[in-house]
């Protein structure tokens, strides 16, 4: 076995992390993805092994740089929508209550920025679980639904004042 190389770049915070999975077979597809956020860009970094190659570290030598042009922007989840693209989950914590941004990023660097209502308040910038789920109708068409969950601590129902 040839031992690793090393990642080249410096890394300053890692905020999230996923790997690709067939979810009808339930395997790993051997490709990666990790965001930083830096103070005014996020960092997408990602690797693509062959699929059942177990015994080589995934190499993170393939990045996808995006300038936001803001400091108060905090990147909370990534997932993938296919092999090609991405989702990103973020905060704009510029005021209260937080503000929602969703950037689609395909790998040949395409952004798209969706912003979505802050309903239930959000006051506190932490983690939250969030998975895509595929469902195909009887008709054979795909629809693809993120269903996210934030901890109660994290709105302003909370209580915990």
């Amino acid at each position: 076995m040839s031992s690793p190389k090393p990642h080249v770049e410096y890394i300053n915070r890692v905020t999230a992390a996923r790997a690709l999975t067939e979810k009808s077979q339930s395997v790993w597809m051997n490709h990666f993805v990790f965001i930083e956020v830096e103070l005014d860009s996020i960092d997408l970094f990602y690797a693509e092994g062959p699929q059942g190659e177990n015994s080589v570290p995934p190499q993170f030598s393939k990045k996808i740089s995006i300038t936001t042009g803001n400091a108060q922007l905090s990147c909370l989840g990534v997932d993938y929508i296919n092999k090609d693209t991405f989702l990103l989950d973020c905060i704009d914590s510029t005021k209260l209550p937080f503000s929602n941004k969703f950037f689609v990023v395909d790998k040949s660097g395409g952004v798209q920025i969706f912003g979505n209502g802050n309903y239930n308040q959000y006051t506190v910038n932490t983690r939250r679980i969030s998975q895509i789920v595929t469902i195909t109708n009887k008709l054979g068409h795909e629809h693809k639904y993120l269903f996210r969950s934030t901890p109660a601590y994290a709105t302003q129902y909370a209580g915990l004042d």
